[in-house]
């Protein structure tokens, strides 16, 4: 057991951080029984550890607790927040390019409300709808094995971490009981270059999420979507 000073000197924060951590029920400690001072267990200190990376980061309170409830790894947070960062950046680049053609229209002396505007945006949506018939295409791949052609559509940084995929796509196939058949194809409603496509198996339902950046898959994450799931695998271009 650590006593609440040396951990303090260790990370270098305050016992008020350790209290407020501990009232957010981001970490647990116990009381010495004759002192009555907080003392951390190796297990407890390795959480804290894994709270203050979170908060280097730029993580929230209310985000680390949700990612805490999941059991996910830092690991795993770390890559979700940087495949969250490049669906923000997708979505801005969307936006500015919507902004450089309605300043092209005008200048050309368009009305940006006639039906010569929709144009664009009729593009941009055949663009997303590109995404679910790949995330469509994919599954199947994912289902059957047919890794050349899954493959094919995986970004270039992808490539050094496909033994990993192998192996979450194994876990995938024999921890499930069999494949039933295939789910629906969704959008993300808040990042439009993120698309889940479901899998139902005998004794679960998996959603695969796809992030695109550009026209290639750069993120794949295996999650179990029944309720009370929780399993999640990971796979993307940090792996």
């Amino acid at each position: 057991m650590t006593d609440i000073c040396d951990v303090c000197r260790r990370y270098g924060i305050t016992s008020r951080t350790l209290r407020f951590y501990e009232e957010k029920g981001l970490i647990t400690s116990q009381k010495d029984p004759y002192s009555g001072r907080r003392q951390y267990s190796e297990k407890q200190l390795a959480d804290l550890r894994n709270v203050l990376a979170l908060r280097a980061i730029g993580l929230p309170i209310k985000a680390i607790r949700e990612y805490l409830q999941r059991g996910a790894t830092l690991e795993t947070v770390i890559r979700e927040q940087e495949a969250q960062l490049r669906s923000a950046i997708y979505a801005k680049d969307r936006e500015i390019r919507i902004l450089h053609a309605a300043l092209a229209a005008l200048e050309d002396g368009k009305d940006l409300l006639s039906p010569t505007w929709d144009h664009l945006e009729a593009f941009l949506d055949d663009h997303l709808l590109d995404y679910e018939k790949t995330a469509r295409l994919c599954g199947q791949y994912v289902v059957e094995k047919d890794l050349d052609r899954l493959y094919a559509y995986f970004g270039k940084d992808m490539m050094p971490y496909l033994s990993s995929f192998e192996e979450a796509r194994e876990s995938l196939m024999h921890g499930y009981g069999a494949f039933q058949g295939y789910g629906i194809t969704e959008r993300d409603t808040t990042f439009p270059n993120i698309i889940y496509q479901y899998l139902t198996f005998e004794n679960a339902v998996i959603r695969i999420k796809f992030v695109f950046y550009g026209e290639k898959i750069h993120g794949i994450w295996f999650q179990n979507a029944s309720k009370g799931g929780s399993h999640e695998k990971t796979v993307d271009q940090n792996s």
